[in-house]
């Protein structure tokens, strides 16, 4: 035996004795089948067998052969082979050589090459060109491929990507977005299968996990157009190989080298300057479209190493997005940051005679009830009435500048005036959301030998996007689709995989795959305890840099100042391991296949989302600053009906006062992680009972354990005893 040949026995028989000494035990994404199959019958001109032939399969692009012998049926069976073209040549005793050329070999699909030999010399050969097959004879699962040739000629909306595509698959609704660009620059698109819900699909990429494990629906990595060679998406009837996804099994294959270069380059520009005017645009009468530029560009180069033993692939792409957005926001006018609201008095409020109510001021006279009041939350009853409306030099409704709150008066000193007429809707802002993203795949394939194939794959995504407050320094809502501030993204993946042919009749294939998505949202203004020492609020921020930035202001009516992010800043590292070993026998007119799946996730995040976040938010009602209509109804009574006295600009006066109705803040002082261990073993025996009929015959076992946390912290550390 040769040493690398040695060498490699090695490595599988640890990857097999791991199947031994791995405890069992939690929820596995579903075995993908990487490879495809070529089966067939040889007979003769009377359509009997012939026994013993030897069947060879060649890659047309980077000339790896394997073979495999007839049995007495004349039956033949070549598992494991690589997505593309082959020829398919048969030679016996007495009979011409018949090769059969291009046969199509597909991931998860058997490809039926019947072949029919003459009596003839060897020195005579029969060429056939091969046909493709209209029917899927030899599975009895749902699926569709997705060719390259398809993938990249057929219009992809969006970013191109090639799950675009999945609306032509029987069963899928139509694919959509989820969630904001900067929680998911990938721009993957999920899809309900057969009536599941988005997370019953799971996807694997050369063998590799691809699960977002914050947000399952999702793939943590798309990968580019150039780069691959077929997707296969299964939707019932699943192969015992094939599990856990109540929905679609999707396979995505990637492109590898072959014996020619081949490469490409592209450039794509989208413009809205190029768009003609939206049906809402025309009824709004709208002049000039918004900004609205994407550039996505990329290249691929895939080549012999050494032909016929190494190839290389790899591609690169970028997009490169600047979208116009724009924001109607409502701001206090300047008479009310004054605590001016005297335009605001309405009519007199009667009593049930008919008389007016009288109410104290401030100032300490008395003036007629009148609607549209703003009152001294810190006069009165406690049941909110007998409160004293503000005035200030005999001006009623006018709240004096000694009783402005100093913190609130800062803060509201950084709003932008009012660009629009009206107290509300009145300030129009735009913005452009910067979003740039980078794609590189690289792998590498060695045919060692015609027993022992050997890969290699990694692909990473940089992105970073960018969204800017809509109120400056004020803060305020977003000037994009979500995610204030630099998003910044890094997903990897790294898979290795092989396939040992032992004998003919049998062989083992193996994948190894590790994924991790890596993410940081960090809104402009973390490092500034803006809260606790420009406003001087206690309670806000914290000691830790990711507790720093501005806190959330709510009012009635009025655009929410401050950060209105409580889910931000975060720092997500999520990881995947894959590990599946698989066994090929083939006994007679039996293809017996068993393996292993292992799958672990890993979710890490710093992000304390729920509730009002970790700077801090404070939330001021109207109610504080206006008289408690159901208490006076029930002392003087109203004509003509229980009036309101809470209106919108009763919440702003409280915020002027610095009175606010709600405050809170959420803190994370333990990491947030959430780890999980998924399994699976399987058999199965695709048994060609006769030309006619195979049969697919299969068990497969599954244990999804629950999650764990780390130090004990999860749902494992739950005792009945003492809850």
């Amino acid at each position: 035996m040769k040493p690398g040949e040695k060498a490699s026995q090695i490595i599988l028989l640890c990857v097999i004795t791991s199947l031994v000494f791995m405890g069992f035990g939690t929820r596995i994404a579903p075995a993908q089948v990487l490879y495809g199959s070529v089966v067939g019958t040889v007979t003769d001109q009377t359509n009997a067998a012939v026994p013993n032939a030897t069947v060879k399969v060649t890659n047309t692009s980077t000339g790896l052969s394997r073979q495999a012998t007839t049995d007495s049926g004349g039956n033949y069976s070549i598992p494991n082979l690589l997505e593309g073209n082959y020829d398919v040549t048969v030679t016996a005793s007495g009979f011409r050589p018949v090769t059969h050329q291009n046969v199509n070999v597909r991931i998860n699909s058997v490809t039926n090459a019947d072949v029919r030999m003459e009596v003839g010399a060897v020195t005579e050969s029969v060429t056939v060109q091969a046909s493709a097959a209209v029917l899927q004879t030899t599975k009895s699962d749902v699926n569709a491929n997705l060719e390259s040739r398809a993938i990249e000629n057929l219009p992809l909306s969006g970013y191109r990507n090639f799950q675009t595509l999945v609306n032509l698959v029987p069963g899928a609704t139509p694919v959509r977005f989820q969630n904001a660009v900067i929680d998911t620059p990938q721009r993957d698109l999920s899809t309900n299968v057969n009536g599941q819900e988005r997370g019953a699909n799971n996807t694997r990429v050369d063998g590799a996990a691809n699960i977002l494990v914050t947000m399952p629906h999702h793939m943590v990595y798309v990968p580019p157009v150039e780069s691959i060679e077929e997707v296969n998406v299964a939707t019932g009837s699943f192969d015992a190989e094939q599990g856990m996804t109540g929905g679609a099994a999707v396979t995505v294959s990637t492109k590898s080298g072959t014996n020619q270069f081949h490469g490409s380059a592209f450039a794509m520009h989208s413009n809205n300057a190029f768009r003609s005017m939206t049906w809402d645009e025309n009824r709004t009468r709208t002049t000039k479209k918004p900004k609205g530029i994407r550039n996505i560009d990329g290249a691929s180069l895939g080549g012999p190493i050494r032909k016929g033993k190494l190839f290389f692939f790899g591609d690169w792409e970028g997009t490169f997005e600047r979208v116009g957005r724009s924001v109607l926001f409502s701001v206090p006018t300047d008479d009310f940051r004054t605590g001016d609201f005297s335009r605001k008095l309405g009519a007199q409020v009667l009593d049930s005679s008919g008389n007016a109510i009288m109410v104290p001021t401030t100032e300490g006279g008395s003036t007629p009830l009148r609607q549209g009041m703003v009152f001294d939350p810190f006069t009165g009853n406690l049941n909110g009435t007998g409160r004293s409306v503000f005035s200030s030099g005999g001006r009623i409704n006018v709240i004096p500048a000694s009783r402005l709150n100093p913190a609130t008066t800062k803060l509201l000193a950084l709003v932008p005036r009012p660009n629009q007429s009206g107290d509300i809707s009145n300030y129009f802002q735009t913005g452009t959301q910067r979003f740039n993203r980078n794609n590189v795949d690289a792998k590498v394939n060695w045919n060692r030998n015609e027993k022992n194939l050997i890969w290699f794959k990694y692909s990473v995504m940089a992105a970073l996007v960018h969204g800017d407050y809509g109120l400056g320094a004020a803060g305020g809502g977003c000037l994009c689709d979500g995610g204030v501030g630099d998003g910044d993204t890094l997903t990897q993946l790294a898979t290795i995989g092989q396939t040992y042919t032992f004998s003919p009749n049998f062989l083992i294939d193996g994948t190894l795959g590790w994924t991790r998505f890596g993410q940081s949202v960090i809104p402009p203004d973390v490092g500034t305890n803006f809260g606790s020492e420009t406003l001087g609020i206690p309670g806000t921020n914290g000691p830790d840099v990711r507790e720093s930035g501005i806190p959330a202001f709510s009012f009635s009516d009025y655009s929410t100042l401050g950060n209105t992010e409580g889910w931000n800043p975060l720092w997500r590292n999520d990881q995947s391991y894959t590990l599946n070993t698989n066994a090929s026998w083939m006994k007679g007119a039996h293809e017996i296949r068993f393996g292993f799946d292992f799958l672990h996730h890993l979710m890490n995040h710093w992000q304390p989302e729920l509730g009002d976040g970790p700077r801090g938010a404070l939330s001021f009602g109207s109610a504080v600053t206006a008289l408690n209509p159901a208490a006076l109804a029930a002392s003087v009574g109203f004509r003509g009906g229980t009036p309101s006295f809470e209106n919108s600009w009763n919440s702003l006066a409280g915020f002027l006062l610095g009175t606010p109705t709600h405050a809170g803040k959420s803190s994370q002082f333990i990491k947030m992680d959430s780890l999980e261990n998924q399994w699976a073993l399987y058999v199965r025996d695709r048994w060609r009972a006769t030309q006619k009929l195979t049969l697919n015959l299969g068990l497969r076992w599954e244990l999804y354990p629950n999650r764990t946390r780390s130090a004990g912290l999860g749902i494992e550390s739950y005792d009945p005893n003492t809850n």
